[in-house]
Order: C-alpha cells, then structure tokens, then sequence
C-alpha cells in the first residue's frame, strides 16, 4: 500500500492492509479487494503467472509447486516490522520508475526466483 487503506478477502477471510503492508496471494484462492466508501487508496500490483518463475523443471518442483499445491498458505501478509519487508523492498525496488522497461520482466523473473531460493526465518503463516 502506497497510501489510505484496503481491505482484501482470501477464501473467505477479511484482511485489512494499511500504507507500507501488502499482501502476496496464492492465486489458486478465491480472493478480492476493495476500498471502503469514500476512503482512498494507492497501490502496486505485480501478477505473476507461475509459469514465469518456472526457469527449468527443478525450481518449479523445488520451489514454485511447493507454495502453489493444496495445503499451502492463502496468503501472506507483508509487514515492515518482519522478515517480509525485504519482500516489500523487493517489490518497491521493481516498481522504480527509472528502471528499463526492456529488461523489467528479466528482473521480476530474477526476484522472484532469489526470494523463493532465501531460507526465510521459521515463521508461522495465519492460515483462514
């Protein structure tokens, strides 16, 4: 979130984002979001299909099935009090306007692959 608020709903589940938070979803899950009436709001989006961080059959395996298969999170919720700032930093860093428009899907594939590769802190992820 740049600015104001937004709610989101992930199967079900009502979150609440404020500026600085975000969210990554599994887009596997029924998820949606909006502003409340009259209140504003500012944010990025980065879709990412799958198949895009899938460089060779051994990370889709390793990493990219793991996260997307049935039992994994809904979610999760970005923070700038956590180890998932660097995730926001991350995003905030693709989203630079003064990045070459050429080459900012080889970076988003690069990214993303280098955080799924990161042994992330052990952190227990609120599931629905």
């Amino acid at each position: 979130m740049l600015d104001g608020c937004i709610e989101f709903m992930v199967n079900g589940k009502q979150l609440h984002l404020e500026k600085g938070e975000g969210i990554c979803v599994n887009s596997k899950r029924i998820h949606s979001n909006w502003s409340n009436k009259g209140s504003y709001c500012e944010f990025l989006c980065l879709v990412i299909h799958p198949s895009y961080m899938c460089a060779s059959n051994y990370i889709e395996q390793r990493y990219v099935a793991p996260i997307l298969a049935a039992g994994c999170n809904d979610y999760i919720l970005l923070k700038q009090d956590n180890w998932t700032k660097l995730i926001i930093d991350e995003l905030m860093n693709l989203f630079d306007e003064n990045k070459d428009p050429k080459t900012l899907e080889l970076e988003i594939i690069e990214s993303t692959i280098s955080r799924l590769a990161t042994p992330w802190p052990t952190t227990r992820i609120q599931r629905p």
